[in-house]
């Protein structure tokens, strides 16, 4: 009973594995891209910019290549503009008959 305790004290959340996992596989894949345009910037601060990225896009939606551009956008100064995904929109009216025409 008490080493079941113990162990459960330190296991870690399912998400927070996903979240690190996702986060460590975007910071590796950008670090590779970034680094062949700025050598002078250092690992951990490009991870740095990534982690802060990361954090505004919590349902993974953004590629590695915008993350890239977003991380550049940081380095050089220049901030991007956030753009607004598509959101699915309901049909104003669940009655079929208001969408067929009388042609």
């Amino acid at each position: 009973m008490l080493a079941e305790r113990d162990k459960n004290k330190y296991e870690m959340p399912e998400t927070n594995v996903e979240n690190l996992a996702y986060e460590s596989k975007m910071i590796n894949i950008v670090i590779g891209k970034v680094h062949q345009i700025y050598t002078d910037v250092t690992s951990d601060d490009i991870a740095r910019y990534v982690r802060q990225i990361l954090a505004e896009d919590e349902y993974h939606r953004m590629k590695p290549t915008e993350v890239a551009k977003e991380v550049v956008a940081i380095i050089t100064g220049n901030p991007t503009q956030k753009k607004r995904r598509p959101s699915s929109k309901a049909p104003a009216s669940k009655n079929i008959c208001d969408y067929i025409s009388n042609a």
